[in-house]
């Protein structure tokens, strides 16, 4: 990965313009954080701080408990007021049982559960079923704690940290003080943006990238990473990624 460590001038746009303007949801940068210019910039729960993914995307999103390490369930919501509760019960089959819209969405799931209650799905087990469902997949992003091999747990009604992509920062936010509360004043342009490929695992050009750090996107898998289209070329051979479909 290659994260910015200084402000990024000039700002990368395709053709040379932006497609839009995103406001923050709130007027706040996370304490402890440090927002460069040109940098990728997300919004949790209507805080903005930079775009991050793998271990330190999953500590900002919402971890259900499961029976042991490698049972719980990392998620992120895509839109706000999103509610994922792990019903019990016997002799149950592991699958999507309502999702109801009103003030919440609220997403009830019931577990696999043997004829004396206990569960018998894995945490892996049930983020394939999340992923495998149309609308719990539109809302949520989800990943297993550890191997995913250990069994889930009943888990009440919780509340989803709301993650999304804001854009392209304007100014340099620096708030690694963490003490002072910076507010943010301007919106976070978003567009067909310069983004630096992973030397690693670069995205495939015309495929999907994962947006993994402030500056660059990735071709490797991650269920909680960002991803948005690449694919576009100008005539210097620069790709850019989508970020206004950003997901």
């Amino acid at each position: 990965m290659t994260a910015l460590s200084a402000n990024l001038q000039p700002l990368a746009w395709a053709h040379g313009f932006i497609k839009s303007t995103n406001r923050a949801a709130a007027s706040q940068y996370a304490n402890g954080a440090h927002g460069w210019l040109g940098s990728m910039t997300m919004s949790v729960d209507g805080v903005a701080r930079p775009v991050v993914s793998g271990t330190a995307m999953a500590a900002v999103c919402t971890t259900i408990p499961g029976a042991d390490a490698n049972g719980g369930v990392v998620l992120s919501a895509r839109q706000a007021a999103v509610t994922v509760q792990f019903a019990a019960g016997n002799s149950k089959t592991l699958g999507v049982t309502s999702i109801t819209y009103g003030s919440t969405i609220a997403i009830l799931i019931q577990q696999a559960t043997d004829g004396g209650g206990a569960t018998t799905n894995t945490a892996a087990e049930m983020c394939n079923l999340i992923r495998s469902n149309g609308e719990t997949d539109r809302l949520l992003r989800c990943k297993p704690t550890g191997s995913g091999a250990g069994l889930t747990a009943t888990a009440a009604a919780t509340p989803i940290k709301f993650i999304t992509m804001l854009g392209v920062a304007q100014y340099e936010y620096n708030a690694l003080a963490g003490a002072l509360t910076l507010n943010v004043c301007d919106g976070f342009q978003v567009g067909q943006w310069g983004a630096i490929p992973d030397t690693a695992t670069p995205p495939v050009l015309n495929s999907v990238a994962y947006i993994i750090d402030d500056a660059t996107v990735s071709g490797s898998a991650d269920p909680l990473a960002f991803t948005a289209p690449y694919g576009l070329l100008d005539s210097r051979g620069q790709a850019y990624v989508n970020l206004q479909e950003a997901r």
